[in-house]
């Protein structure tokens, strides 16, 4: 900056933004963080913060006690910050929004039940005790085999209806075909699933299958 040139007049509101929006990026990461020892540390960083931005404050407003620092230096560093705190907070709401919608594998925790040697018009329980995360959608991809192909075959023509159980209420039946992704809307707040599986054959009354979860994700 040129002798005598008065400093900037966005210097002040841009120091007061870069320190709060500083501050207030990293209490959103220490109330965010799960365990106590990570939201010691960060709480440890936003007192590292605050001294920094009283220092700079001083620096500012005080420079007797800093005349080693040049204007444009100041400047800089203002300047600097606040590009930092764009960055970080677009990378922050980018990854919160992936992480809020990302699908979940959830395949370890599906809990099927009588699955095996299903007679048409006969069926199988699912049940997902605890859910992952909240979403909208559990995709399900179920497989049949015949239970005895010596006998009969009964996968081309078994199909499958889904209905959600939910504390006492019954979802819509739910049209699904074997080896297809088949998407369960899920109720806000739902904190486990159950599903009543139904076999359908047309053809053949007495075919027997096993019947497979491939699949289950939870997603938006």
């Amino acid at each position: 900056m040129v002798v005598g040139q008065t400093r900037p007049r966005w210097l002040m509101p841009g120091m007061v933004i870069a320190i709060g929006w500083t501050i207030a990026l990293f209490v959103l990461a220490a109330v965010t963080t799960s365990g106590a020892s990570q939201f010691v540390a960060s709480a440890g960083v936003v007192a590292g913060v605050v001294s920094a931005a009283a220092a700079l404050w001083a620096a500012l407003y005080e420079p007797r006690g800093f005349s080693g620092f040049s204007d444009q230096l100041k400047i800089g560093v203002v300047i600097g910050v606040l590009v930092t705190d764009a960055v970080v907070s677009v990378w922050w709401g980018g990854w919160s929004f992936y992480r809020a919608n990302r699908s979940i594998n959830v395949m370890a925790a599906v809990k099927l039940d009588r699955g095996e040697g299903i007679r048409a018009g006969g069926g199988a329980t699912l049940e997902l005790d605890t859910l992952a995360a909240k979403r909208r959608h559990l995709v399900l991809t179920f497989e049949i085999t015949d239970h005895n192909a010596a006998i009969g075959i009964c996968v081309p023509t078994t199909a499958l209806t889904v209905r959600t159980e939910a504390e006492g209420n019954r979802g819509a039946p739910i049209k699904v075909m074997p080896g297809r992704p088949a998407e369960i809307p899920l109720a806000p707040g739902l904190a486990r699933v159950r599903l009543e599986i139904t076999v359908t054959n047309e053809r053949d009354k007495n075919c027997l299958i096993d019947l497979h979860v491939s699949r289950a994700v939870l997603t938006n």
